[in-house]
């Protein structure tokens, strides 16, 4: 009875709770019940979600995995499952399981009852994407605008949430993992305090959006004459957040510099780089425009729009790297190279690339000096890459 008791008192919103943060956000929230509730002290949408979960619909088995991602991408679209916890029970397995980095479920009625208790009518999802990853896996990628029923009703900050839902061997979904694009701690903050971390997620446009943005071709062709990349992420072409987004990035570069509205500028770097798109970093030979950075090299200090270049290039073969800075006047600039390698794949299917590289010799140019600067060393990069920029 004891350790029941105890496992009851740290539940958190979907189930039970990884952290303390969690554990505290739950006991703070209207306490209808614990878990899944009891009939009778369930709110109005915690019971719907409970009535959904708990229906009696025949499975929808034998479905391929192509046919189960649209399936789910039109349940959410209907309705909105992840903030309403109204799951089309149809698609799910009896032995459902849910986990996040703060929370887990046991059940698709726990799931759904715990989703319905923790975020408020005012909450709002829209899918970005849904695709097969394998035979028995679907990725989602879906931005999140939140208001959670503690006391207060605060507003979490808009973030995007990539979800895989892994598929029994009679196609429905037996296991659910939500990675999050911002840390947890981000999360919970812009409950309180609102303006810190990372930047709110913009709200994706409609999936039927078709994108207006003429193909252009890659803005790196026409500085120097090292040859540009290939196309790294064909596959993503087909996402119309990505592309909007992209194009309304380009529409800054193009129209007056990246430091003309920094707030919109980072909305915009931070959603394209929680989109969990496609890199092939094979096809990374080659320089890259630098467009915006918030590391401490500095790239911004040489804004392409203002006639100076920060670059990368890439050779994938050798595994070499050159960073290279240039101002405007031409009359100072940077060059530093050495090896660098790709981080694996990581299990949150993030798109930024991770890079380790080990720089072993710059030149400079200093107002008519050249000398050789004592720049060595090893570092980490998250690089996002985006073609048609």
């Amino acid at each position: 009875d004891g350790d029941e008791a105890t496992t009851e008192a740290i539940r958190g919103p979907v189930g039970k709770s990884k952290d303390p943060l969690t554990a505290f956000f739950n006991a703070i929230l209207p306490q209808n019940s614990a878990g899944a509730g009891k009939a009778g002290e369930r709110s109005g949408g915690e019971e719907a979600a409970v009535r959904c979960a708990s229906s009696g619909v025949a499975k929808a088995t034998g479905l391929s995995v192509d046919e189960m991602a649209r399936r789910v991408r039109e349940g959410l679209e209907e309705r909105s499952w992840f903030v309403s916890g109204k799951v089309d029970a149809s698609l799910f397995s009896d032995d459902f399981a849910f986990s996040d980095p703060s929370v887990s479920a046991g059940s698709l009625v726990e799931y759904a009852s715990g989703v319905a208790r923790f975020f408020n009518a005012e909450s709002f999802m829209k899918v970005i994407f849904a695709q097969p990853l394998d035979d028995n896996t679907i990725q989602i990628s879906w931005w999140l605008s939140a208001r959670v029923n503690l006391p207060w009703k605060p507003r979490i900050k808009p973030y995007i949430v990539n979800t895989i839902y892994k598929l029994d061997d009679q196609g429905l979904v037996c296991y659910q993992r939500d990675y999050f694009a911002i840390p947890d701690w981000d999360i919970a903050l812009s409950a309180v305090v609102a303006g810190v971390g990372a930047a709110p997620a913009l709200r994706p446009p409609d999936l039927s959006q078709k994108s207006k943005t003429k193909k252009q071709s890659n803005i790196f062709d026409q500085i120097g004459e090292m040859f540009a990349p290939e196309r790294v992420g064909d596959d993503n072409d087909d996402i119309p957040a990505v592309k909007a987004w992209t194009s309304e990035l380009r529409s800054h570069f193009e129209g007056g510099g990246l430091s003309d509205e920094p707030n919109k500028i980072r909305q915009l770097v931070y959603s394209l780089a929680s989109v969990p798109m496609n890199i092939d970093t094979k096809k990374l030979n080659g320089r890259w425009r630098v467009a915006w950075d918030e590391g401490v090299f500095g790239w911004k200090a040489f804004d392409p729009t203002e006639g100076g270049s920060a670059y990368q290039i890439f050779d994938t073969k050798g595994l070499s790297v050159v960073n290279a800075v240039r101002s405007s006047s031409d009359k100072f600039w940077i060059v530093a190279g050495g090896s660098f390698a790709f981080e694996e794949e990581k299990e949150e299917y993030r798109s930024p690339v991770g890079v380790r590289a080990r720089i072993d010799w710059a030149n400079a140019k200093a107002y008519g000096y050249k000398f050789s600067p004592p720049f060595r060393g090893t570092g980490r990069f998250e690089i996002m890459y985006l073609d048609d920029f």
